[in-house]
């Protein structure tokens, strides 16, 4: 299954100064109908403001967006479809202009997908953009399984079935994965599989919110509730999130037996900015006590920063908020407190193997990454293999003609993700420092042109093949 992921596809129009610059979101989520076709959802939401309207024969101004899809398997085109998405309609007078949304739901057999979508304003002389996406749509028959989660803007019951039906309830998405301030509440829809197949007897779901950084969960963010054993059972959850500052999170669904045990887990990725409420700096760990511990020993200041600074890719945002406050205090007993409190929180039995293992993969990381003007922990190749470890497959591309040396990783598992790449480029040769240019992981940066910047000239049209092809296949 392929959790949900977010791109935002920009349309730069070339009509004439008046143009907009079309933005638009588009995800997808798989579920599945025991018995019968799993099915894709996509969902494409397009920025109202960012149309251009023209006027109608009624007085009103309308947009007119070009959509086309195609999905192939392998070399065989499974579906195709080209139409005109046409806005609501508004008035000249009218001061706010709504976005509108495009959801396509399509029936397909269990396997993987390339979906090509193209978008286009044809209201100016703009070039259409592109989108292409891989997907895997499959869930297993010999277990309990979780769709992809889904998040919505509203749900609301109703006995009839429509586009947005489903489980009996009306769920209108929210396309994109950014919840600014002004937004207090996260919604969500999801499946939970042939619960069935192991007992007949009730399970517990529970969800809950995490850091991103450091996959702790958030106090006071967790929800359980009993379910019935069925073929489908649905899921429709809230939580408030005006509490919640600024930072990467995921929102989390595990299925749990009787003797709570792991059953079944999925989870999605989500952004929160919220200024108004910045992240609250906890000191209770200035009131541990570290002696005879494996940091009582270590009293240089200069060596304890370090030791600081090198956890932030593992770290959450509150945790990074405080390292910078220690950072700037540079109290020695603090910054032993704080050192010793990160890694007894995540390891309580044997912090000091914990911290000893990983010091060790920073002195890797330095050895390898370290730059000019940076240690290789605060790089992004440092930063990415300390997050997620090792790749599995490590490519350097450093003899191309006219293109820049550059890495390419893949990672066969990443958490509960699978096939993930990452692409670092430098333009120095000598500084030994590779910026992260792309990636498929949910919650890093990805940018579907990540080519053009591996060029010297930035230009795409003499790409050469090597790169093309160590990316579809980096062995």
């Amino acid at each position: 299954m392929k959790k949900l992921l977010v791109f935002m596809i920009f349309v730069h129009c070339l009509a004439g100064t008046k143009a907009r610059n079309l933005s638009a979101f588009f995800s997808y989520c798989t579920f599945d109908v025991p018995g019968k076709s799993p099915y894709l959802e996509t969902y494409l939401n397009v920025i109202g403001t960012t149309v251009n309207f023209i006027a109608t024969e009624n007085n009103t101004l309308v947009g007119q967006i070009e959509v086309q899809w195609i999905i192939r398997s392998g070399n065989t085109i499974v579906y195709a479809d080209k139409y005109t998405l046409i806005s609501p309609s508004i008035q000249t007078t009218d001061s706010l202009i709504p976005d509108f949304l495009d959801q396509k739901r399509l029936d397909l057999k269990m396997g993987d997908y390339d979906i090509e979508l193209t978008i286009k304003d044809k209201n100016t002389d703009s070039k259409e953009t592109k989108l292409n996406q891989k997907i895997t749509l499959g869930f297993p028959l010999d277990k309990i399984s979780i769709s992809d989660i889904e998040f919505i803007e509203s749900y609301t019951q109703t006995s009839n079935t429509g586009k947005f039906t489903k489980s009996g309830y009306d769920v209108i998405p929210f396309v994109n994965a950014f919840y600014p301030k002004e937004i207090s509440n996260l919604k969500f829809y999801a499946e939970i599989y042939r619960s069935t197949i192991s007992s007949t007897d009730d399970y517990l779901v529970r969800y809950y919110l995490s850091n991103k950084e450091s996959n702790l969960q958030i106090e006071n963010y967790v929800v359980n509730k009993k379910q019935s054993a069925k073929n489908i059972n649905a899921i429709i959850g809230e939580f408030s999130i005006s509490d919640i500052p600024s930072g990467n999170y995921y929102l989390n669904i595990e299925v749990r037996n009787k003797k709570n045990e792991l059953i079944a887990f999925n989870h999605a990725f989500f952004q929160r900015s919220n200024e108004r409420n910045k992240p609250k700096i906890n000191d209770d760990f200035l009131s541990i006590n570290i002696s005879n511990t494996f940091i009582s020993p270590i009293i240089n200041k200069d060596t304890l920063i370090d030791f600081i600074a090198c956890l932030y890719p593992i770290s959450s945002q509150v945790e990074n908020e405080i390292a910078e406050h220690q950072l700037i205090n540079s109290d020695v007993r603090s910054m032993q407190q704080f050192i010793y409190y990160f890694w007894t929180k995540r390891y309580p039995v044997d912090p000091e193997k914990a911290w000893k293992d990983y010091k060790l993969e920073v002195l890797k990381v330095n050895n390898s990454f370290s730059s000019i003007n940076k240690k290789g922990y605060e790089t992004d190749r440092g930063r990415v293999y300390l997050q997620y470890g090792p790749p599995n497959v490590r490519k350097e591309v450093i003899d191309e003609p006219g293109t820049f040396p550059h890495e390419i990783w893949q990672y066969y598992k990443l958490k509960s993700q699978t096939n993930r790449k990452f692409v670092f480029v430098t333009s120095d040769r000598a500084s030994n420092d590779f910026r992260l240019a792309h990636s498929d992981a949910i919650g890093e940066i990805f940018d579907q042109d990540w080519a053009v910047f591996l060029k010297e000239n930035n230009s795409i049209d003499k790409f050469g093949s090597q790169t093309k092809d160590i990316y579809s296949n980096p062995h």
